[in-house]
């Protein structure tokens, strides 16, 4: 079956041959791209991980498995109207522009504690799709761009390289998800009240994804329709 190949990353390097669920509950599944992980909390079949990157900031994780096909979480991912609706904390999102499906430039406001400004970022997100595999990855990364210049008021935040992963399990009744999240909030922000606010957004994100999916009717454009049967 024909796989596409739409990032400059590697699908090489970034799919797993398979996924095993099973094992100590406190490793990470392999399909990470970091390592490193530690498990910070188990609960409603979400896991939450933490690790210190490189850059001296605090990395998130949360994966759990979902019912709903791997079409429909893209499709969800992809759709910016909606995303007030599902995902942690968000202020403002909207498509800044896209290439297509599968290449995109998004904006995101992000709502912080007073009495401190809240952080918008502005990132790519591109979209590799394996059909052997069955899996999805959308990799999000910070990019500057003149027609969103930094806003009085609120503080320019930096995206790592961050990624959701989308793996199709039981004949796609189901979906391993992943989502990484290595962000940067910048300004003068304590890294107690950082690490506070950003290690609940996984778990609080997934968990409105799956709900927004479940409650709603979720039309899959045809881009997205690849896996077949």
């Amino acid at each position: 079956m024909k796989t596409f190949q739409l990032t400059l990353l590697s699908v090489f390097f970034l799919t797993v041959p398979g996924l095993s669920l099973a094992g100590d509950e406190n490793q990470v599944a392999p399909d990470s791209q970091y390592q490193n992980w530690e498990l910070i909390a188990n609960k409603d079949g979400i896991k939450t991980f933490q690790r210190d990157t490189d850059q001296g900031i605090v990395g998130f994780r949360g994966e759990t498995v979902m019912d709903a096909s791997i079409e429909q979480i893209a499709t969800v991912l992809a759709d910016m109207p909606s995303r007030k609706k599902w995902m942690d904390e968000v202020v403002e999102a909207r498509r800044v522009r896209m290439s297509s499906i599968f290449d995109r430039v998004e904006y995101n406001h992000t709502a912080v504690p007073w009495p401190f400004q809240n952080r918008d970022f502005v990132y790519s997100a591109k979209v590799a799709v394996n059909t052997k595999e069955k899996n999805m990855i959308i990799t999000m990364q910070s990019v500057e761009d003149a027609e969103l210049p930094p806003q009085d008021g609120i503080v320019r935040g930096q995206m790592h390289l961050s990624r959701y992963f989308l793996k199709s399990l039981d004949g796609g009744k189901k979906t391993f998800v992943t989502v990484e999240i290595i962000v940067d909030p910048k300004g003068a922000i304590p890294k107690w009240i950082v690490r506070l606010k950003q290690k609940k957004w996984p778990r609080n994100t997934l968990t409105g994804l799956g709900k927004y999916i479940a409650n709603n009717q979720i039309d899959i454009p045809k881009e997205f329709k690849v896996f077949g049967k």
